[in-house]
């Protein structure tokens, strides 16, 4: 199963080597990546990282203005080698409400209409008319149990997800599918080497520019999602930007080649250097574990079928060196980055596969929908 906000235009299903264009978009940046089919395994064929214009928003307003569809129409003509023109759209979790709701027994559209009721009941006369899905916490149990079920419900306003299919249109692209945040990185999990979907859960933590979300994936399907508050990796790397007085990009680097020291050493492999780090990035990083901490508190003591073991990264966050040991010696998790097929590790001008989990499981719904 898959979650989508909307299946904005329909097309028939013809079979193909590539997946569709799988457009990721941020409040920081926006990333596509095309998938392609090689000898049963998938690997991502193509893929850019476009910087967003300082001035321009995820609101309905600032689309209109045009910026994302110059953005696309102007990277997408510069002989990048994407294929076709169809493409599946994912957008920040910041544009997004994620909320549980217990619900009666009933069928699914019965259910549907009890959601929207109460969603109707949370909104202001300035919010607008919303689009929702809605999907079974315990995926052990039918939604239309006799019994009531608890279900995760994601919601977008109308008016934005209108606006982005239209500015996607303008760019002479076609929107199959406006994905949700939990539901595109469950299934970047099916994307890595080897792996095959399990049931324990399994813990996402998307570590971007301007937020950080977690998210627990048991069966393929998301059962858990929280945004960590205050979390986003663009404030640790100001906070480096303010301490060293390094261009962004020099502290990127600074951040991918030498991070943060390993819980690990002893301290004579702890250099000058990572000591510096750590005193520029030790209160974000701090804030994001206290997060952690509480989440996964939150869920021993009341979701406790749902405590991972491992926890995989994907974002700007995990391009961070050492990071996932400094977060599995904090959290007690088994920590890695997210990597896929082929050990991809860098892409799109060298940039590192974390940074396009999201994109790349859009693209793959070419063939999962």
């Amino acid at each position: 199963m898959s979650m989508s906000f909307a299946q904005l235009l329909s097309f028939p299903r013809i079979r193909s080597r590539t997946g569709w264009i799988g457009i990721d978009i941020g409040s920081h940046s926006v990333k596509l990546a095309q998938l392609e089919s090689v000898d049963g395994n998938l690997r991502i064929a193509e893929s850019i990282r476009i910087s967003v214009p300082s001035d321009a928003l995820l609101t309905a307003n600032s689309l209109r203005k045009g910026w994302l569809t110059r953005l696309l129409r102007d990277q997408l003509g510069q002989q990048h080698g994407f294929v076709g023109r169809n493409v599946a759209c994912g957008v920040s979790m910041s544009l997004t409400e994620f909320q549980s709701m217990t619900i009666p027994p009933g069928s699914p559209e019965e259910q549907r209409e009890m959601i929207d009721a109460e969603l109707a009941e949370s909104r202001t006369s300035h919010s607008g008319p919303i689009e929702f899905d809605f999907w079974a916490c315990d995926l052990k149990s039918s939604i239309s149990a006799a019994t009531e079920s608890v279900v995760n419900v994601l919601s977008i306003s109308n008016e934005v997800a209108t606006e982005l299919a239209e500015s996607i249109q303008r760019a002479g692209l076609h929107c199959q599918v406006l994905d949700g945040g939990p539901f595109t990185l469950a299934r970047s999990m099916t994307l890595m080497a080897g792996r095959d979907v399990v049931s324990a859960p399994v813990a996402i933590l998307d570590w971007g520019h301007h937020n950080a979300h977690f998210a627990i994936v048991s069966e393929g399907q998301p059962v858990f999602s929280r945004l960590l508050n205050d979390c986003g990796v663009g404030e640790l790397v100001n906070s480096v930007q303010r301490g060293s007085g390094l261009s962004t990009e020099d502290c990127l680097q600074l951040l991918a080649t030498c991070g943060v020291s390993d819980p690990n050493w002893d301290l004579s492999q702890r250099t000058d250097l990572h000591e510096l780090v750590e005193e520029f990035t030790g209160a974000q990083i701090e804030q994001l574990l206290i997060e952690l901490d509480k989440t996964l508190s939150y869920l021993r003591t009341q979701r406790s079928d749902l405590i991972p073991s491992e926890m995989w990264l994907v974002g700007g966050g995990a391009t961070i060196k050492h990071i996932t040991e400094r977060l599995a010696f904090e959290t007690g998790l088994s920590v890695m980055p997210w990597q896929i097929a082929n050990n991809q590790d860098f892409i799109a001008d060298a940039a590192p596969v974390q940074l396009f989990a999201h994109a790349a499981a859009l693209s793959e719904l070419r063939w999962a929908s």
